[in-house]
């Protein structure tokens, strides 16, 4: 499992999870499989307006109170940027209200 980011010259706008909130739970998009045409399919979708990346490798979920990660060796992981260590798991919990966001 893994998060990363890449660059985007055109500064356009990445919406994986378009309903998330924080008001509300957890929303997550993972692409089970890192095949090259595909991966390359599911990121035209997320940037094309309105779509979001569809098939039999992605999966899509929104308002979960918790979820849990797991990996098959420890990977690194990093929260917020910093690095927190190997993990082979995480367990991340929804506190909706917890936290006051002022825009």
């Amino acid at each position: 499992w893994g998060c990363s980011s890449a660059s985007n010259p055109r500064d356009l706008p990445i919406h994986a999870c378009p309903d998330a909130s924080f008001d509300t739970g957890i929303d997550m998009l993972a692409l089970l499989r890192l095949r090259t045409l595909s991966t390359a399919r599911h990121v035209r979708q997320l940037l094309q307006p309105g779509l979001s990346p569809r098939g039999r490798a992605v999966v899509a979920r929104h308002d979960l109170t918790g979820l849990r990660v797991w990996a098959d060796r420890p990977t690194a992981v990093q929260l917020d940027g910093e690095p927190i260590g190997e993990r082979v798991s995480i367990h991340f919990v929804s506190h909706p209200g917890a936290l006051s966001v002022v825009v």
